[in-house]
């Protein structure tokens, strides 16, 4: 089964963030504090119809960073 586009319905496409870009490509809670390391991206989706692009990451590691700071 295929993804479908949240923006178009079009066919997604699974794929990855290149290896020198990969370590920018992160994302960190508003609730992190700035020390606090970011969670990488590790998967990427993109549209084939309308280009449109996601993003993952493992949550059980972003959850682990959040959870740090209760």
């Amino acid at each position: 089964m295929s993804a479908l586009c949240p923006k178009c319905g079009g066919k997604m496409e699974e794929g990855k963030v290149p290896v020198p870009l990969k370590y920018f490509m992160s994302y960190k809670s508003e609730r992190q504090r700035h020390f606090s390391l970011d969670t990488n991206v590790e998967k990427a989706m993109a549209c084939l119809d309308c280009g449109y692009i996601e993003f993952f990451l493992n949550p059980s590691v972003l959850k682990a960073k959040i959870k740090e700071l209760s």
